[in-house]
C-alpha cells in the first residue's frame, strides 16, 4: 500500500529478469499499479466527516492486536507517555492526508531515546486546534487514572503551541528548541541583509553577530544584563545591526517579550535542547510516502509500521553515545 510502484516494478524487474520493455510498457506499468491500488480501496473521504466515518470503519490495530490510532485508544503509548521526563512536539506538512494540514507528533525520552507515542491530525496551525489536541490527551491520561507530569516540553518557537501548552498544562514547564531558535535569528540576519557581512569572519558585525549566538547558554536571569553590558555597548554602528537588536530585545530578551530567555536560555550539561529527534523522525516517517498529502489509508498503514518500531523500542535500553557523554562532559 505505502511501497513506490517505481520500487515495485524495479523488484518485479529483476526477479523476471525481462529486458525487452519498452519505456512506454514500463510508464504504464507503472500507472496500472496505482489504478489497482484505488480499486481494492473504499472511496477516498473529501470531508472531515467522510474522514472520521472511515476511520471508524477501518480495522485500526497493530501487530500486537492492539487499537490504537483514535484518541479513545492508544493505552500502551499513553501509559509510556506519562513515564517520560522530557517530552518533544512538532508538526510535518508533508504526510498530512486531506483535507488536513499535519500531523503533530508528540515524543517521549525514554530508556535514552525519544519515542514518537502521539499522532494528532490537525487542520490548521491555529491555537483552538493545539488546545483540543491536548485535551483529547488529558482526557485519555485521566481515563487510565494516570498523571502527566514531565519535567519539561520542548517544541519550535510556534506562539499557538506555547500558548496552548502553558493553558492545558501551567505546571509543566515550556521552552523552545535551540535549533529553531538559532534558525528564526539567522533568518532575521538574511532579511536585514546581513548575511554576507556574516561570513567576514574578520568584520566586526561578523564577531558581533556570532557572539549573540552564545545567549542561549547563559542562565535566563544573566541573559538582559548580558546583552546590555557585553553587547550593545560595543555594538558596531550600522543601522541594520541596530534593527536586528531592537529584533532580539523586543522578541526574546524584554520582561514582555514573545519568548522571554526563560524559554530559551539555559546554563546546563544537558544536550537535549533541540527538537532534531522529532525532525528526525518526520524526515523518516515522510519516507514510507511517495507523494505528499498521502491518503488515509497509506497513512493509517505507516503509522501501523511505525507502531511496530515503537514497541521494539519501549522494550529497548539504549546507552547513551559517545558524542553525548563527551558533549555532557565539556559542558560540566
Amino acid at each position: 500500500m505505502i511501497v513506490r510502484p517505481s520500487k515495485l516494478l524495479q523488484t518485479e524487474l529483476q526477479k523476471s529478469g525481462s529486458l525487452n520493455l519498452k519505456i512506454q510498457d514500463v510508464t504504464l506499468i507503472r500507472k496500472n499499479v496505482g489504478y489497482t491500488r484505488l480499486t481494492h480501496l473504499p472511496k477516498l473521504p473529501k470531508t472531515f466527516s467522510e474522514f472520521h466515518n472511515a476511520l471508524n470503519d477501518m480495522t485500526l490495530q497493530t501487530n500486537e492486536n492492539e487499537t490504537f490510532l483514535l484518541h479513545k485508544d492508544a493505552d500502551t503509548n499513553t501509559k509510556k507517555l506519562t513515564q517520560c521526563s522530557k517530552v518533544t512536539a512538532d508538526g510535518t506538512f508533508y504526510s498530512g492526508p486531506n483535507p488536513f494540514l499535519q500531523v503533530f507528533c508528540i515524543h517521549g525520552l525514554a530508556n535514552n531515546v525519544f519515542i514518537p507515542l502521539m499522532f494528532f491530525l490537525l487542520s490548521n496551525k491555529l491555537l483552538t486546534s493545539y488546545e483540543r489536541a491536548f485535551s483529547f490527551l488529558l482526557e485519555k491520561i485521566k481515563s487510565l487514572n494516570l498523571n502527566f507530569a514531565p519535567d519539561s516540553i520542548r517544541v519550535d518557537f510556534e506562539p499557538a503551541i506555547h500558548a496552548a501548552i502553558k493553558k492545558m498544562f501551567p505546571h509543566i514547564p515550556v521552552f523552545g528548541c535551540r535549533f529553531h531558535l538559532g534558525q528564526s535569528w539567522w533568518r532575521k540576519i538574511q532579511s536585514l541583509g546581513l548575511s554576507t557581512e556574516y561570513r567576514k569572519f574578520d568584520s566586526s558585525i561578523s564577531i558581533f553577530l556570532r557572539s549573540l549566538f552564545g545567549l542561549p547558554f547563559l542562565p535566563p536571569n544573566a541573559v538582559s544584563d548580558s546583552f546590555v553590558f557585553d553587547f550593545v555597548s560595543i555594538k558596531p554602528d550600522d543601522a541594520r545591526v541596530t534593527k536586528f537588536c531592537d529584533y532580539l530585545l523586543d522578541t526574546y530578551i524584554s520582561e514582555s517579550a514573545l519568548f522571554p530567555p526563560s524559554i530559551w536560555a539555559e546554563y546546563s550539561p544537558c544536550v537535549s535542547r533541540t527538537t532534531n529527534n522529532c525532525e528526525s523522525f518526520h524526515s523518516k516517517f515522510n519516507s514510507y510516502f511517495y507523494t505528499s498529502k498521502p491518503n488515509i489509508f497509506q497513512f493509517t498503514e505507516a503509522v501501523k509500521a511505525v507502531q511496530t518500531e515503537i514497541y521494539i523500542k519501549m522494550g529497548s535500553t539504549l546507552p547513551k553515545s559517545k558524542i553525548t557523554l563527551e558533549r555532557e562532559h565539556f559542558l560540566k
